[in-house]
């Protein structure tokens, strides 16, 4: 089930192509290769299985290590665990981990940033994605999180009074800050930055409330 384990590898998912996995799934497994997922589509990768198997880009533990999910449309779905970016990191160095998302979506339990010391993870929310999700955090402060919102959708999937926050992070881009509460009530302690000058400002949809309890400095219009 792993992409990029022993060597760089590139799996590509379009048309109608469905791949169900029940159990975890590294995406760039060992140190010096890189493990590619380019999903397209209707797509649809589903990650079954128990709370210990995980949907994991970036897991190799050593360095050079790097997993990248290309998505321009279809639809990932683990809500069974925890997802990683970000996971793996040894005494040789520390796994990188990308997801470039939009269009398409994705339905997670909880998106997780930089398992282990030192690791990176970034997750670039581009225009006409959706990422559902539980909870955004780190599993610790050592590593480098970002999270770029470019004009895609971040839905909560339920009520968190600690939603996002814990990140190196957030940055508000040209496409702007999409959340939708999705009929939850919702808290981002996370501050949201002015990633790039551009005033992409921020849009809030939903029923439910949602509390934006940072130190934010994005720049254009706020919406309700």
């Amino acid at each position: 089930r792993s992409i990029g384990s022993g060597g760089s590898c590139t799996v590509n998912l379009s048309g109608d192509a469905s791949w169900t996995a029940n159990g975890w799934i590294p995406i760039g497994a060992s140190a010096g290769n890189t493990g590619t997922l380019n999903i397209s589509g209707n797509a649809r990768l589903t990650k079954n299985g128990g709370s210990g198997d995980h949907l994991s880009i970036g897991d190799g533990g050593g360095s050079g290590a790097q997993g990248v999910i290309n998505q321009t449309g279809g639809t990932i779905t683990s809500f069974l665990s925890d997802t990683y970016l970000g996971a793996q990191s040894s005494g040789s160095g520390a796994s990188t981990g990308t997801w470039n998302l939009g269009p398409g979506t994705a339905v997670l339990s909880d998106l997780r940033f930089t398992r282990d010391v030192g690791t990176t993870g970034t997750m670039n929310l581009l225009s006409g994605g959706t990422l559902t999700v539980g909870e955004i955090n780190t599993n610790g402060p050592s590593g480098t999180s970002t999270f770029n919102f470019n004009g895609g959708t971040l839905t909560a999937s339920a009520s968190d009074a600690t939603f996002m926050q814990g990140l190196t992070a957030a940055n508000v881009l040209v496409g702007g800050a999409m959340i939708n509460s999705g009929g939850n009530n919702i808290a981002i302690a996370q501050p949201l930055l002015d990633g790039d000058g551009l005033g992409g400002g921020l849009t809030k949809t939903g029923n439910g409330t949602l509390a934006l309890n940072g130190i934010n400095t994005y720049t254009g219009t706020t919406t309700v």
